[in-house]
């Protein structure tokens, strides 16, 4: 990633998000262990099991280790973990490249390397036209075998939007593809 003002900022912007999940799951997730360990141990006379607390201690030491070694990736350089150079930019010149992305319309050339950026991360996302059908598939056959709730139909609701979803999202992969074609810079 070039080293200039669009991606300094980006990157104090996707530190200040990491950090506030992080800080927010640090507040949470010891809250919902405790909370669930005292569920579990009022239902009977013996107390709380130590393996429940050791699974949650478990689960709070991995998501620091995997917030950690984010940080550290993306200090090595590591393409996928560096922040888009879009986040670096004001909402309406984002809305703008993203717009001309799509319409595989040329850019201004103070824009061409986030519009260079945003159409390799979005020609990228063709793998999850694959991924979220098959993850979500084990719960729509338990959708269909099994007794409903409210909580099953709302998660359908959400596989119908996410599968009404997907044609859009090969679209703009193939457009992003056309814009690198017709567009793009030689080394991108």
């Amino acid at each position: 990633m070039a080293d200039t003002d669009v991606a300094q900022l980006a990157r104090r912007r996707q530190n200040f998000w990491w950090l506030f999940l992080l800080v927010l799951c640090v507040l949470l997730l010891p809250l919902a262990l405790v909370t669930g360990v005292l569920i579990a141990g009022s239902k009977d006379d013996e107390g709380v099991p130590l393996f429940l607390w050791i699974l949650g201690g478990a689960q709070f030491l991995t998501l620091l280790l995997v917030v950690a070694g984010l940080f550290w990736l993306r200090r090595r350089g590591v393409g996928w973990a560096q922040p888009p150079l879009s986040m670096g930019v004001d909402r309406q010149r984002r809305k703008a490249i993203f717009r001309s992305i799509r319409a595989v319309e040329p850019v201004p050339q103070a824009d061409q390397e986030v519009a260079d950026d945003l159409a390799r991360r979005m020609s990228r996302q063709r793998w999850l036209a694959l991924y979220l059908p098959l993850i979500s598939l084990p719960a729509l056959i338990g959708f269909i075998a099994g007794d409903r709730d409210t909580l099953d139909w709302l998660a359908v609701i959400a596989f119908l939007f996410m599968y009404a979803s997907l044609p859009f999202l090969l679209r703009d992969v193939r457009r992003a593809r056309r814009w690198r074609e017709q567009y793009g810079s030689p080394e991108s």
